[in-house]
């Protein structure tokens, strides 16, 4: 069963995604023990520490962490708790990693240009105390992602205009 809906597990708008031998790596979490409760995450910790992490993993808080319907202290809460857990962890002080923490909506609009969103890179191969200067979509996280990997761009008027954030990383 895949981690969440395709609202904020986009791989699943991809058919084969869907398909059930594909599904099989896609790693999923323990709910809460408490329908308010905040998730443990270990699953996806275990992985981080795993011997041979996958390459690229990927993790949507449930709608108890998520910041939706809930205050901003609950998401921080969330954040304090697992971000020292992942950058910790064997990934991230043994090989190049970077943690990319992105909001899918921002506090004031959702019309463009005005609709800012908080994201953050983190890890041993981005800058530390940097502030960006450029200006970003969620499309240039994919275009981080392919010219990291030399991968080609996915969609001619999305990520293939966006601007890469290699700013960011040392």
């Amino acid at each position: 069963m895949p981690p969440s809906k395709a609202n904020h597990f986009g791989f699943l708008e991809f058919k084969d995604n869907n398909e059930t031998q594909r599904c099989t790596h896609f790693l999923t979490t323990t709910p809460p023990t408490s329908p308010d409760g905040p998730a443990d995450d270990h699953e996806f910790l275990a992985e981080l520490n795993s011997a041979n992490p996958s390459h690229y993993i990927w993790l949507t808080p449930n709608n108890n962490d998520n910041g939706h319907g809930s205050a901003v202290s609950v998401g921080d809460a969330y954040l304090s708790n697992l971000v020292p857990k992942i950058l910790n962890s064997k990934l991230f002080l043994t090989q190049r990693a970077a943690l990319f923490i992105v909001y899918d909506e921002g506090p004031s609009s959702n019309v463009f240009p005005n609709d800012f969103i908080y994201a953050s890179w983190s890890g041993p191969v981005v800058k530390q105390h940097y502030t960006g200067v450029g200006s970003y979509s969620h499309y240039s996280y994919l275009a981080t992602l392919e010219k990291n990997w030399g991968f080609p761009c996915l969609v001619k008027n999305n990520d293939c205009n966006a601007s890469a954030m290699t700013e960011f990383f040392l």
